[in-house]
Formats: structure tokens, C-alpha cells, sequence
């Protein structure tokens, strides 16, 4: 697998859920994006939320680097489905754990959707605070980049 991960953002269709998770996003994407240069990974950004899957189609669709994406709030998985979809670029969606925001339910909608349409992926989270400081989600991390 390649040096370079795009990062994107499943964002809820509705902005209010979007603005209010917009700080959790933040600094999960840092701690990512953290993790991954550690790993030496060269993350970038792809920019705004995907809340309608046209959006996933225009943003996701032309990118054949390996993507994550970084579920911290509810959202739709067939945002992020309809982009990815007849891709196997390697696909991996990361969440933080927290009782405030119900990242992992996105995560696990946006798994099904995806596991409904043959789409291959795997998933990653933690509850640490510094993510390069659990060793389970570094290890799997690490499995990512190396194998997809």
C-alpha cells in the first residue's frame, strides 16, 4: 500500500448535527492523521462533510488512494457507500469511543451498507485520549497500512 491516505468526514445531512460534532471530528482527525505519520503515512484531508452520496460520488469517487473514514457522530451510510462502491482501493472506518457522540453507530450503519454491496473494509476505533498511545489500535493501524 501506498504512502499517501485520504481522510474523509461522513458527515448527517442536516448541518446542526454536523456543527455540533464539528470539534470531536477536529481532534479525532488530528489524532488520526497523528497516528498515521507515525506509522509513516502521509495523510491528507478531503475537504468538508459527505452528507448526501452525490457528494461521496464527486469527492471519493476520483480517489484511488487508500481511504478512512472518521465516524464521531451519526450519520447515513449510503453517504459514504455510493463513492466507494465498485471501488478495492483499501477502505477503513476509524472512531474514537465516546458516550457523547454515537460515532461507532455510524460506523456499524456505514458497514452494513457496505457489507450489503460487496464493498471490502475494516474498522478501528479507541477510547484513548492519545491515540498513539493505545498499542491495540496502533497494532491494527499498522495491519491497515500494511496489508489494506
Amino acid at each position: 500500500m501506498g504512502r499517501k491516505v485520504g481522510i474523509f468526514w461522513p458527515g448527517d445531512y442536516r448541518s446542526k448535527p454536523n456543527e455540533q460534532a464539528l470539534p470531536s471530528v477536529t481532534e479525532a482527525t488530528a489524532q488520526l492523521e497523528k497516528a498515521l505519520k507515525k506509522l509513516g503515512r502521509d495523510p491528507y484531508r478531503i475537504p468538508g462533510w459527505l452528507t448526501r452520496p452525490h457528494e461521496a460520488i464527486e469527492k471519493l469517487g476520483p480517489v484511488d488512494d487508500p481511504l478512512i473514514g472518521v465516524c464521531v457522530h451519526w450519520f447515513y451510510g449510503p453517504h459514504t457507500t455510493d463513492g466507494v462502491v465498485g471501488k478495492d482501493s483499501p477502505l477503513l472506518l476509524a472512531s474514537n469511543f465516546s458516550g457523547t457522540w454515537p460515532g461507532l453507530v455510524g460506523l456499524l450503519n456505514t458497514g452494513a451498507c457496505l457489507e450489503s454491496v460487496g464493498r471490502k473494509f475494516s474498522r478501528v476505533w479507541t477510547s484513548a485520549d492519545d491515540w498513539t498511545g493505545d498499542a491495540g489500535f496502533m497494532d491494527r493501524l499498522d495491519e491497515w497500512c500494511c496489508t489494506g
